[in-house]
């Protein structure tokens, strides 16, 4: 669905935000010049001085009865604070002279200081109302700042959704309709190919379940050690397969070997077993029974691309590796062709259910309101409404709206 941006609510306080701020912003400037902020920063520290002071006077009665050591640490407090109004009024005097605040307030600020040494805090604190104002002021002007860029911000974002929206839709009006005869070739490719990986799987599981002196001593252990299987070299089969015939266990596979060099040597003792031979040939190779054990996850016949030794093996030794190799055979050689098709047609489905319900014409009409929201926000005049202005590159167009200069 299209985004709802900007209700007649909302541009209203928008507006209406604006407007206080500029309102704000020409008070300031009446009674601090341009650079106002200056004016604000010294209220400001006038009035951390007065709240500092007066909360040292309200404590100077409870300081007499104070032991010693409580009356010096106050006294410092008290030359600190004067420390503290000589440097303001050294710094109010040097803004004045710089241009930075007028001079009816900066002879004002001199006199609540004075005000301040004599002790006479409640008198500074009534001349100081019109600061105490000025500070509110500039808290607001804040607060209205803060408002604004949050909104901005929020604007900026459905304005990207809105820019997406459109692009999509203009991705989806170049588009070609998809080839049905491609995109049913890729999904009878990736059956084969998902039934060729079962094979793999199901015969790897039958490697790891037979009885490891069948596997060892099978034809195949050549061919499955040229191919990367972890398998024993020939004279160590054969050693490792006539202890598993002497000790009785030619039966055991990988797993139920693992599982017997966990036992203790009094049960192995039980069943008959030479000992030595029994660390020597099944303990000593668990890394080995390991990987026979866990054949299926690991990276033995993970190649089975069109054309590999895995495949031309599996199509050997499985009916159902052969038949996907039959089929995968049977496609042709347009492979990559048919997949990219296959993932255009994915896309298109998918940006078309993204997009339902959502107009062409919405979209540029919400952008349309944002970028008066936006001349509102920046005080300019809005733009004249060109009902012919035209779509092509409308993208282009509302990119840069929220671009920072």
């Amino acid at each position: 669905m299209a985004l709802q941006i900007a209700n007649p609510l909302e541009k209203e306080e928008i507006q209406r935000l604006v407007n206080e701020k500029k309102e704000t912003e020409e008070k300031l400037a009446m009674v601090g010049g341009r650079e106002f902020g200056f004016l604000l920063e010294d209220c400001a520290d006038l009035s951390d001085i007065i709240e500092n002071i007066r909360e040292i006077s309200g404590k100077r009665s409870e300081k007499e009865r104070a032991a010693f050591e409580s009356k010096v640490k106050f006294s410092r407090k008290i030359r600190r604070k004067a420390k503290d109004l000589r440097n303001f009024e050294q710094k109010v005097v040097e803004e004045f002279e710089k241009g930075h605040i007028p001079l009816e307030h900066g002879r004002k600020m001199v006199a609540i200081i004075k005000l301040l040494r004599s002790q006479d805090v409640e008198k500074a604190e009534r001349e100081a109302e019109e600061f105490y104002a000025f500070l509110d002021m500039g808290d607001r002007l804040k607060e209205i700042d803060d408002l604004l860029s949050r909104k901005k911000a929020q604007i900026e974002r459905n304005a990207r959704m809105l820019l997406m929206q459109l692009s999509d839709l203009e991705w989806l009006e170049a588009q070609a309709k998809p080839d049905a005869e491609k995109i049913g070739r890729h999904e009878k490719r990736r059956n084969a190919q998902n039934a060729l990986e079962l094979a793999r799987t199901e015969h790897l599981c039958a490697l790891s379940a037979m009885p490891l002196c069948a596997l060892i001593a099978n034809e195949r252990a050549e061919e499955l050690l040229s191919m990367g299987m972890p398998m024993l070299e020939r004279q160590t089969r054969e050693a490792l397969a006539a202890f598993l015939h002497k000790s009785g266990l030619e039966g055991k596979s990988a797993s139920d070997l693992c599982s017997m060099a966990g036992e203790s040597e009094q049960k192995l003792r039980h069943l008959g077993i030479d000992l030595a031979g029994f660390r020597q040939e099944i303990v000593g190779r668990k890394e080995f029974l390991s990987k026979i054990m866990f054949l299926r996850t690991g990276g033995f016949l993970d190649d089975i691309a069109d054309g590999s030794q895995a495949q031309e093996y599996l199509a050997r030794h499985s009916n159902a590796a052969k038949h996907a190799c039959e089929e995968l055979l049977s496609l042709g050689g347009t492979a990559r062709e048919d997949k990219a098709e296959w993932e255009r047609a994915g896309l298109i489905q998918k940006k078309r259910a993204g997009l339902e319900g959502v107009g062409k014409a919405a979209l540029v009409s919400e952008l349309k309101e944002i970028e008066e929201l936006k001349n509102i926000m920046e005080g300019k005049a809005a733009a004249p409404n060109d009902e012919k202005r035209e779509e092509k590159g409308i993208i282009a167009a509302f990119f840069g709206l929220f671009k920072k200069k």
